[in-house]
């Protein structure tokens, strides 16, 4: 440790600049001989200041408030896991209480050491007295009583007394009241005998041994300045007028000093309010205790003889003889000061307490002020002058009770008797009477010049500050419930609880110990809890149903219902010929007896006309019962007019009908030697081959024989739809292969990727914004069980002979390797998309991370945090931390500032909470090769891009060349070597392998992409189209058109041409036309930029690109679902941030 020491000191007086930026060895020296410095210094100042507060709480009397300080709670330096700020804070403290601690110590030792002083001074000065008198007994005598033993113990009890002073650090002198013996010297001769004052000769002569002047003056200079600052005195209440002309034998007892003070008391007690139980306050109840010396100044009681001279003045004044020894007088000691507060500090203590007095009692005071005049004006003799101040409060108090008793007995004023009539008011009385009312009217405010000015002020204010105060929308039950505003309305119960105490403890103790307790209070939140689960659980089943599309049942429940058809009690009950039957029967509505089968068997009594009104049979008329009879003939002639007259056998007709379908549709039937026949026997003739899909014209029914045992299928392939093969299951395929009616086309899809992928939402999908499952959409559906799909890659495309030659791209299974097969077509549509475009940089493809589809956004979130936990391990100096944390994102498109944005959200909304050592470390650097970042933007949109990214302290490194990447760092042709944590590629798009192959017209400069016409048709080498063959997406591009590489262009392109091949037609008869919606991008922070029809920039803009992120679901169950994933972030933060 000696070491270590030496080392930092060496360190901080050769290298100080080291400090400023510490090396991990010299933070951890500094750390541990911080805390083998001061860890025992913080436990000994602890210590000694928490057993000083023990005492004082114990020592402290009552009513009394102790002067606590801070106590210092650390007992050491805490360091792991902690900041340097927050060590040096520690140590701050430590340093702070031991300091204070040593300046008490030392006024402590010099006060101690002054009190040694003075009492070896006046040990000094009676031993040259002694000296100067000469040898007792020989050269003077000691006057006064010459007992053995009692001058020593005199001595022995001064020097004990000084010796407690000194040890205790307190004085037992008092000032004003002096000094009493202990019991042992008032028991050896000095008994309730009180110290003669010195008496001292004035140049005035006005000392006489009863009077000083100097004591006067020093009386008079004290009770003036207590006037002056206003302070209560003792003979403020006492204001009662001496008669000197009494009896003073008639006179009431007087009350002395010690009374007037515990009166005094007790009425501030009594002022002070209730004490609610306070073990410690004075009972009301209970005896007043009489101290010994309070006996002496109480006169009247029955007995004068015993009155002495001594009960009421101090024995005079002698003056100080050399030859004397007397007694210490307590006066000549100093007063200590408690607490050690000085005179201006007791004194503005004491008018803080006065002012907080007169404002919560000045009532009560005023109150007892006119009490207390009151009692003066009565006479002495009365009784009612003797009371005492509870007394007099109480008799108050009911005398008001009496006035407000009476009041309320009398009869009252007209006013409060309710319609009063004119004889019972009296004349002009109403006249008399100022009427108090309203005005429902505001007057019209005068609009000047100022007030404009003053209102345009503040609109420009409250849109510089996007305060724009939007009125909130009035729901429809508003008017019934109120509008609720912020957080649910708190109810709060103002009646008094009508529990007991003990009830109040069980309660406490069921929820402390019980789980399954369930306090009244909760019952009501917990019933609304149930609800709303109840209603998320309905919610999710009818999400969970809309995405299956096939609705399934609900779960069977059990339910009963008991229906009752007895009549209640009726009169016609109580007759002796109604029998039960008969009056159940004519309880009943019509339509409840009426008996299935029996308007058939003709036994119906009632029909119902047209009207609905039922009526019997026998009340029909001739013409009614001849109509009806001919409808229903006519009916029946209807129902069997289309029957032969001669039937046919049934059986060998439908045989027949069966056989001669199945022939229609060329049935095989395969035999048991394997000999294919048709339905007759007849051996099966080869149909001709055709080309591609068309040679399966008609679906057949093939019909196997195996023994007794016939299977039979129908083979779907042959179908007559035609088969339309997709190519890729990006944007523009997405809506094509959802979408194309299945009863007209046979839909094939072939991609390598199973799901189409939301590229606008993978970098917030990444950074937690949502579970990336959600960031992408399955091709399959369970409503479109006849779209077939195929997990490969297309190599090569025959379009002459419309076959499609593919590579399987599923893993191995059981050492089995998936062969190549072709697919033919009828129609088919090119949207293979784009590649990643890394412009041939060594090391680009093997060391960075791409953001294509979810699993590289699973990847950009475990380096992510793989990089925070590297950075976190011990040992690591902090320029190696921040090369560990330094994010670098090549490519200023959107997709790269957009990355930039979530991370940046990402790491100051989340991980710098769990992470703070980390504070202040992590760098965002994004480079591109363009002199600014968003390019396809206006240059002002631009601009202000790169401003708010700069805000947020993002470095932007704009025409910088990437020449080659390594695992951990990037050279630039401008800057060298770059290291770096985290490396993301987004740079653009490359044209896909697939279009090397085809002999379609391409782009000759740029991104070769496949040129079309207006409908979408890929054209020929020689420019003309080819009617089966479209290009979409990404790869495709309209001849005479430039259409940016986008999501939205590809997406308009899939919903055109599934529109036009849905139609009657079956191809593209009107020509495509982009519509443009605009452009949009995140910048951080909820900043955001739009571009388009309306260009905005700010928090405007950020809502409009969340919701314009939800229009790029397809399905209600993703944005729903994305919705939901965004408030419990806003509410409960983001989990990758917990992992």
């Amino acid at each position: 440790m000696a070491a270590a020491s030496g080392q930092l000191a060496t360190s901080l007086t050769d290298t100080p600049h080291n400090f400023l930026q510490p090396s991990l060895p010299l933070y951890t020296d500094t750390l541990a001989f911080l805390k083998n410095a001061l860890d025992p210094l913080a436990a000994d100042v602890s210590s000694v200041q928490q057993q000083r507060l023990h005492d004082a709480r114990r020592k402290r009397k009552r009513n009394e408030r102790g002067d606590e300080g801070d106590v210092l709670r650390l007992k050491q330096i805490h360091t792991e896991g902690f900041g340097p700020d927050q060590v040096w804070e520690q140590a701050r403290r430590i340093i702070e209480a031991a300091r204070v601690e040593a300046e008490q110590g030392l006024e402590a030792a010099q006060h101690a050491q002054a009190i040694d002083e003075s009492a070896a001074n006046s040990e000094d000065d009676e031993l040259e007295s002694e000296d100067d008198l000469g040898e007792e007994g020989v050269d003077y005598e000691i006057e006064g009583p010459d007992e053995d033993g009692v001058e020593d113990e005199d001595d022995s009890d001064l020097e004990g007394a000084l010796d407690q002073a000194e040890e205790g650090g307190e004085d037992d002198f008092d000032n004003e009241d002096g000094m009493e013996l202990d019991d042992e010297d008032k028991s050896e001769g000095d008994e309730d005998e009180e110290l003669a004052e010195e008496f001292v000769d004035d140049k005035f002569g006005l000392n006489d041994g009863f009077f000083s002047i100097d004591n006067f003056n020093k009386q008079s200079e004290f009770l003036e300045q207590q006037d002056m600052r206003g302070d209560n005195d003792d003979e403020a209440s006492d204001e009662e007028d001496v008669d000197w002309d009494a009896d003073p034998l008639a006179q009431p007892m007087p009350a002395g000093a010690e009374e007037n003070e515990e009166g005094e008391s007790e009425d501030e007690d009594e002022e002070d309010g209730p004490t609610f139980g306070d073990p410690d306050a004075p009972s009301e109840d209970e005896d007043e205790e009489i101290g010994g010396g309070e006996l002496d100044v109480m006169g009247g009681m029955g007995n004068t003889n015993d009155v002495m001279y001594a009960d009421f003045f101090a024995p005079p004044a002698s003056k100080k003889r050399k030859n004397k020894k007397g007694r210490p007088n307590p006066h000549n000691f100093p007063a200590a000061t408690e607490n050690g507060r000085t005179e201006d500090q007791e004194d503005d203590m004491e008018r803080t307490r006065e002012a907080v007095h007169r404002d919560l009692f000045e009532d009560e005071d005023s109150a007892g002020e006119d009490e207390d005049e009151d009692a003066e004006q009565l006479d002495p003799a009365d009784p009612r002058s003797r009371r005492s101040t509870h007394e007099r409060r109480k008799a108050a108090i009911q005398e008001e009770i009496r006035k407000l008793e009476a009041a309320n007995v009398a009869k009252r004023d007209w006013q409060l008797q309710g319609e009063a009539r004119a004889a019972d008011r009296p004349t002009n009385a109403l006249l008399e009477e100022d009427l108090e009312f309203e005005r429902a009217g505001k007057p019209v405010p005068v609009i000047t010049a100022e007030v404009s000015e003053s209102i345009e002020d503040l609109i420009k204010r409250r849109i510089l500050a996007h305060d724009f105060q939007d009125i909130i929308r009035r729901r429809p039950d508003d008017l019934a419930t109120g509008p609720k505003r912020g957080r649910m309305d708190l109810e709060l119960d103002d009646n008094k609880s009508k529990k007991g105490l003990a009830e109040e403890y069980e309660e406490d103790h069921l929820r402390q110990t019980d789980p399954n307790f369930v306090d009244a209070k909760d019952e009501k939140t917990k019933k609304e809890e149930q609800e709303i689960e109840a209603l998320w659980n309905k919610v999710r089943t009818d999400l969970d149903s809309l995405s299956s599309w096939n609705f399934r049942p609900k779960q069977p429940a059990p339910s009963m219902d008991i229906r009752v058809d007895a009549p209640v009690v009726s009169m016609e009950d109580a007759r002796p010929s109604a029998g039960g039957e008969v009056a159940g029967a004519s309880q009943l509505a019509p339509q409840e007896i009426y008996k299935a089968g029996e308007g058939v068997k003709g036994v119906n009594e009632e029909v119902a006309g047209k009207s609905g009104l039922p009526a019997a049979r026998e009340e029909l008329s001739r013409e009614e019962k001849t109509r009806r009879r001919r409808r229903e003939k006519e009916r029946i002639r209807k129902a069997t007019g289309n029957e032969p007259a001669n039937k046919p056998d049934t059986k060998a007709t439908s045989r027949q009908n069966i056989v001669g379908d199945l022939k229609k549709g060329n049935v095989k039937v395969i035999g048991n030697k394997g000999k294919v026949t048709d339905v007759e026997g007849k051996e099966a003739r080869k149909e001709g081959g055709q080309q591609g899909a068309g040679q399966y014209k008609f679906p057949q029914l093939v019909v196997l024989k195996v023994g007794e045992r016939q299977y039979s299928w129908i083979n779907m392939a042959s179908s007559a739809k035609q088969t339309v093969a997709i190519i890729g299951a990006g944007w523009g395929a997405y809506p094509l292969s959802q979408q194309l009616n299945l009863a007209r086309y046979n839909v094939k899809v072939i991609s390598p990727v199973r799901t189409l992928q939301y590229t606008p939402l993978l970098a917030s999908a990444a950074c937690g914004l949502f579970d990336l499952r959600l960031a992408e959409e399955p091709l399959r559906r369970q409503h479109r069980t006849q779209m077939e799909y195929y997990k490969a890659a297309a190599e090569d495309v025959d379009l002459q002979n419309k076959v499609i030659r593919c590579r399987p791209a599923v893993q191995e299974l059981n050492g089995q390797v998936a062969e190549m097969f072709e697919v033919p077509y009828d129609k088919i549509v090119l949207a293979p998309g784009c590649e990643v475009q890394t412009f041939g940089t060594p090391g680009a493809l093997e060391h960075a991370l791409f953001l294509r589809n979810t699993n590289d956004a699973r990847l950009l979130q475990q380096r992510m945090l793989q990089m925070l936990d590297a950075a976190s391990l011990p040992g690591l100096s902090e320029e190696r931390q921040r090369e560990i944390l330094h994010i670098r994102i090549v490519g200023g498109g959107a997709i790269g500032i957009e990355a930039t944005a979530e991370l940046y959200d990402l790491w100051h909304e989340s991980m710098r909470h769990l992470h703070p050592h980390l504070e202040g470390k992590v760098t965002i650097t994004i480079h591109d090769v363009a002199p600014s970042l968003l390019s396809t933007f206006d240059q002002s949109l631009s601009d202000y891009a790169m401003k708010s990214l700069e805000a947020k302290k993002v470095e932007m490194k704009t025409s910088s060349h990437i020449q080659k990447v390594e695992a951990d760092a990037i050279y630039t042709k401008e800057d060298g070597r770059l290291p770096y944590g985290l490396l993301l590629w987004a740079t653009g798009n490359k044209a896909s392998s697939l279009l090397d192959r085809l002999e379609v017209r391409k782009l000759e400069k740029g991104l070769p992409r496949i040129l079309t016409d207006k409908y979408l048709r890929a054209l020929r080498p020689d420019g003309t189209p080819m009617e089966d063959t479209f290009a979409l997406g990404d790869a495709a591009d309209i001849e005479g058109q430039s259409l940016p590489t986008l999501a939205e262009v590809a997406l308009q392109k899939g919903k055109y041409l599934t529109r036009e091949l849905n139609k009657a037609e079956g191809h593209p008869t009107t020509p495509f036309e982009f519509d443009n919606k605009g452009m949009m991008a995140y910048l951080g922070n909820r900043d955001g930029l739009v571009a388009g029809k309306a260009e905005y920039t700010g928090e405007s803009a950020w809502l409009a690109w969340r919701s314009g992120s939800l229009q790029w679901c397809r399905t209600w169950r993703r944005r729903v679902m994305i919705s939901i994933s965004w408030l419990f972030v806003w509410l409960n933060g983001r989990d990758i941030a917990r992992r």
